[in-house]
């Protein structure tokens, strides 16, 4: 898509369901939480959330992106910034080994970037992306998207991004996070590679 096509509307750029895949390292830990732990932490959710959470998704469900921020703020105010580390990893993990390692196979590091849309469409409902500037060894994209718990732009993305390019035979990965300016919902993404 060109780079002076028009910018996303909010409505456009709202987020309003994940896939429960997103949330394997999230879903892992409940699982692991004692009965009890486990109902504290739905149980502190609003009714619609804790009615979600109370069996664990598949990893194809489509999660309510409310809901799941409820969640994933409980989850973290109650375990601490380790946790995010922790299943940010496992699932980033896990998708690239299993659920979109046949997807990336197939691809170029520069064809992943121009896949973008593709890929963000299989796990979110909502956002637009778009790739520019993609080279070999270089890369951006934009994400105009909002309505994500804070940590999926700053965090979880940048991560996967990297994992992918692994994936690829790409060697150093570097991805570099350029937030919205204070009320906006446009994040840039600067990503170099090697080979």
């Amino acid at each position: 898509m060109p780079n002076d096509a028009a910018e996303p509307t909010p409505e456009q750029a709202r987020v309003t369901h994940v896939r429960a895949s997103t949330l394997q390292g999230l879903v892992r830990e409940l699982d692991a939480l004692s009965p009890e732990a486990r109902s504290a932490l739905v149980g502190s959710l609003s009714p619609p959330a804790q009615a979600l959470f109370q069996e664990l998704p598949g990893p194809f469900q489509w999660l309510d992106v409310q809901a799941v921020n409820e969640l994933v703020e409980a989850h973290e105010a109650e375990y601490g910034v380790e946790s995010v580390e922790r299943r940010v990893q496992y699932t980033v993990r896990q998708q690239l080994s299993v659920l979109h390692a046949w997807m990336l196979k197939l691809l170029s590091p520069e064809t992943m970037f121009h896949q973008a849309t593709t890929l963000y469409r299989f796990n979110f409902r909502g956002g637009v992306v778009r790739a520019e500037d993609v080279r070999p060894g270089r890369a951006r994209i934009s994400i105009w998207s909002h309505g994500l718990y804070a940590t999926w732009y700053t965090f979880a993305l940048p991560n996967w991004l990297k994992g992918g390019l692994g994936l690829l035979g790409a060697a150093d990965p570097e991805v570099v996070h350029l937030p919205p300016a204070p009320g906006g919902f446009h994040h840039g993404y600067e990503i170099r590679w090697k080979g």
